[in-house]
């Protein structure tokens, strides 16, 4: 049976939705191999519907009504309107399937036009559409963040799960909005042993950005590091107030205050590198979280950002960022 449906739905935190989607889009590829061009219709529809329902609330835009209580055309309409929410690729596709929802009624079908193969595929293009646009974003702590590589799972807003990918030991999820934007972030994570985390600063593309290392195992193999091309990352400055232990669990505190520099606190004690070495911040750049050989888990995420960043979160994007 041929795999018809995209399903990197990853960037949905509501572990129910993402169960019945995955229910919904196995059925679709079911359905869609045999022919039956209303069931893949009537399904592709009803799960883009969900998708827009979650995106609604992800997005955390304001609606009349609770996104759930919307009609499909009413959710369609509002993130039309909403900037670049949905792509103008995806609305092509999907504008002239919205009256295929109710089409489960046979009284309505008599009356327009039937539902042939050419329209369940347009469904299953306009589902796959939406789908991609969102498989690599991630919702968490009320902001937006980019997977770069690797496997980045949501089980709450505040929330990520960093497992290794069977075929890639490296996840890397970065910022949408410049470290300039952020004011503090704190988070506890869990690092087990032989694992590694990673704060990520300065990035500027997936082959050149810096960060700071602390490791699962009571080895000092800890500090700043500078990745000059994609997978060679090493070490080049290491802390002079950070002891390695058995620890699984730290607490990490970020503070960019004022946004030029910024300190990084493990477990209550600041990090310093060695021969009073700077850690290089460059605010313009952006910022994230890479993990390395095993389940690194992010908990509790509470972030603040300096006032103009309203802006930015209340929907007006940093075009040049």
């Amino acid at each position: 049976m041929a795999n018809l449906t995209n399903k990197n739905i990853d960037f949905l935190s509501n572990q129910e939705v993402i169960n019945i989607l995955l229910s919904i889009l196995n059925e679709i590829d079911m359905v869609a191999n045999i022919d039956t061009h209303r069931s893949t219709t009537y399904l592709a529809v009803s799960a883009i519907e969900g998708l827009f329902t979650e995106i609604l609330k992800l997005r955390q835009i304001s609606t009349t009504k609770e996104p759930d209580n919307l009609l499909l055309r009413e959710k369609f309409t509002v993130l039309q309107s909403t900037g670049e929410v949905i792509s103008e690729d995806f609305q092509s596709l999907f504008a002239p399937l919205i009256d295929y929802r109710n089409y489960m009624h046979p009284s309505l079908e008599k009356s327009k036009s039937s539902i042939t193969k050419s329209v369940a595929q347009r469904a299953i293009a306009s589902l796959n559409s939406l789908i991609e646009q969102y498989e690599n974003l991630r919702f968490i702590a009320n902001q937006e963040w980019r997977l770069m590589c690797g496997i980045a799972q949501v089980p709450d807003i505040k929330s990520i799960h960093m497992p290794q990918n069977p075929d890639d030991l490296v996840s890397l999820l970065i910022s949408e909005q410049k470290a300039s934007y952020f004011k503090e972030i704190s988070f506890h994570v869990i690092i087990p042993r032989d694992a590694v985390f990673n704060f990520i600063y300065n990035f500027q593309s997936i082959n050149s950005f810096t960060g700071a290392r602390i490791e699962g195992h009571e080895q000092n193999n800890n500090g700043r590091f500078r990745c000059v091309k994609w997978r060679t990352w090493p070490i080049n400055a290491h802390y002079i107030t950070y002891t390695p232990s058995a620890k699984q669990r730290h607490t990490v505190r970020i503070v960019l205050n004022p946004p030029e520099n910024f300190a990084l606190i493990v477990d209550g004690i600041e990090l310093e590198l060695e021969d009073n070495t700077p850690w290089g911040f460059h605010a313009n750049k952006k910022i994230g979280f890479m993990t390395e050989l095993g389940l690194v888990s992010i908990l509790g995420m509470k972030i603040g950002w300096w006032p103009y960043g309203e802006l930015i979160k209340r929907g007006t994007r940093d075009k040049s960022s």
